[in-house]
């Protein structure tokens, strides 16, 4: 009525709240802007109560006063009054239900309706704003402030004709009020954002669409279609965490939590989390909502194929089939290429049944896919390093080594143990692999005897003699020159019966002679003197700093 209008024209006087939307841009809109006297001097309320507290015990009794009569609009003030004191402490919920007291007190106070609107409004119940403004709006076709907010509610839940709409009853009040004309202008770019956000997702541009949704989400946070778009990108960007957290929050929503299409992404998150069970129980549930989902249906085939070609590879390899075991993930890894945490597993344990055949080329290789789409996956490091030690070879061992420091650093502190072991042994035999094999080098048995010894080093050193290779090129040159000291070393430790006898031993190469280490690589004997010695002179034609022969001696046969 109009003596609560009366009084919150008084309380207009007072500081302006920092509880009104639009308190600052408003250019006024007559007694009825009085909604946002949010934390306001409230109505006033009566005096005391009944009798004095302090009388006389003994003294004749009085009958007490009566209590002054407190009107319903008085009632209402006070509970506006309460409200506005939970809403400036941020308790917008119970501020909300003594706006509702207040209303039922006096249902046709238009501000308490915009009191309860701008509570609503930071709770994001925007289609209570918009109802309590148009209930305000209905009993006073003035109050602009209703306009405004209800536009705004309107713009958040996406009615962007709507939003429009209320801007424009505004401007009839008020042709010049800026909120009204920068929110008007606001709706049409929220609008043209999400359109574009959703032809930029239509084209596969995910990242543009993602921008523009974004900027939407701003201004229209609770319009669930945009929220949608930007679901399907962060989950086709490979957020799959991220697109699950958001379609969370839009489960909360009652008006999209049913949705076929909210269901749908959401399935698709826990699929790319690896939860395929749950996965297709909300598929099962956005079917049962929209029968006719056939995206839906598409999906839930595929999620149970992939489990299926996973299970029946896991059950091939508990059988010990394991080129069954193969098989079953080979076609497991075709259902879905785009999966990447899953394939991960896939070839991890395809590599690991492919070790049980030995295959161990195949076996790395599928270690390395992994570690491709999941460089954290230890079992992959760990599978990769046991097949290039089974494989040998200074090189494989050193790699293996590097993906057991790899497997290590991803360890928890106190978990490595085991890696620790297969590195001291991965260490030694790559200790013993960068080991000169001598035998080898001369092609002998290691119980080949000096006669075999010899024959073997003429036949080397004949074939890799650098004259031999004079007419080559660099690299070739070079190999043969390596050579060709290989043999000499490999001949001038093994001749010797105590180097000899230490090198079987396993003493370091570098060890078998201190007397003379690091003399040309050949414990104190340089090859050309050692070929000399057997062939009695050189190769002929200019050594070319070979040394120790006669020139134009022949090449023996």
């Amino acid at each position: 009525g109009g003596g609560g209008r009366a009084k919150k024209a008084r309380g207009s006087t007072q500081a302006a709240p920092a509880t009104d939307l639009y308190e600052s841009e408003d250019s006024g809109s007559g007694a009825s802007d009085s909604d946002d006297d949010v934390g306001g001097g409230g109505g006033g309320g009566s005096g005391g109560g009944g009798g004095s507290a302090d009388s006389d015990i003994g003294e004749e009794a009085v009958a007490p006063a009566p209590a002054p009569t407190v009107s319903a609009a008085e009632a209402a003030d006070e509970l506006k009054a309460e409200g506005n004191a939970l809403y400036k402490a941020g308790r917008y919920r119970q501020a909300v239900e003594k706006y509702g007291e207040a209303i039922a007190l006096a249902p046709d106070t238009v501000s308490y309706y915009g009191n309860r609107a701008a509570a609503n409004f930071m709770l994001k119940r925007f289609r209570d704003v918009v109802d309590d403004c148009r209930e305000a709006t209905k009993r006073d076709p003035s109050f602009l402030k209703a306009y405004l907010r209800g536009g705004r509610a309107l713009l958040a839940l996406g009615d962007f004709e709507g939003a429009r709409l209320q801007y424009q009853q505004a401007l009839l009040r008020d042709p010049r009020n800026d909120t009204a004309i920068s929110e008007r202008k606001l709706v049409d770019l929220t609008e043209q954002r999400y359109r574009r956000a959703a032809e930029a997702l239509a084209e596969g541009k995910q990242g543009r669409a993602l921008a523009l949704a974004q900027a939407a989400a701003d201004d229209a946070p609770a319009f669930a279609p945009l929220q949608l778009i930007r679901v399907q990108c962060i989950l086709e960007s490979g957020r799959a965490q991220d697109a699950y957290a958001l379609t969370t929050d839009l489960m909360r929503d009652p008006a999209v939590a049913a949705s076929s299409k909210l269901l749908h992404l959401r399935a698709r998150a826990l699929y790319y989390l690896d939860k395929v069970d749950m996965a297709i129980k909300h598929l099962q549930q956005a079917l049962r909502n929209d029968p006719d989902n056939t995206a839906c249906a598409k999906d839930i085939r595929k999620f149970r194929m992939l489990e299926k070609k996973k299970q029946a590879g896991n059950e091939a390899f508990g059988r010990g089939r394991w080129q069954q075991a193969i098989d079953a993930y080979t076609e497991c890894l075709g259902v879905d290429p785009h999966h990447k945490s899953y394939n991960a597993k896939v070839l991890c344990n395809r590599a690991a049944a492919r070790m049980k055949l030995r295959q161990y080329d195949a076996a790395v290789a599928d270690c390395d896919a992994t570690l491709a789409l999941d460089d954290t996956y230890v079992k992959a490091y760990m599978r990769k390093a046991q097949c290039l030690s089974a494989v040998g070879g200074a090189d494989n061992l050193e790699e293996a080594m590097r993906a057991y420091e790899s497997a290590k650093r991803l360890l928890p502190r106190g978990d490595t143990a085991e890696v620790d072991r297969l590195l001291r042994d991965t260490k030694a035999a790559l200790k013993q692999a960068k080991r000169k094999d001598y035998y080898k080098i001369l092609g002998v048995a290691r119980d080949a005897n000096d006669d075999q010894l010899k024959k073997a080093y003429r036949k080397g050193a004949l074939k890799w003699h650098p004259d031999r290779h004079s007419g080559k090129d660099e690299s070739a040159k070079k190999h043969a020159e390596h050579q060709f000291k290989e043999v000499g070393e490999a001949y001038a430790v093994l001749s010797d019966a105590g180097k000899r006898r230490r090198y079987d031993a396993g003493v370091d190469i570098e060890d078998l002679d201190n007397e003379h280490a690091g003399a040309g690589g050949m414990h104190g004997m340089d090859p050309n003197d050692l070929f000399s010695m057997f062939f009695g002179g050189g190769m002929g034609g200019g050594m070319g700093g070979m040394g120790g022969g006669t020139p134009g001696a022949p090449v023996p046969p």
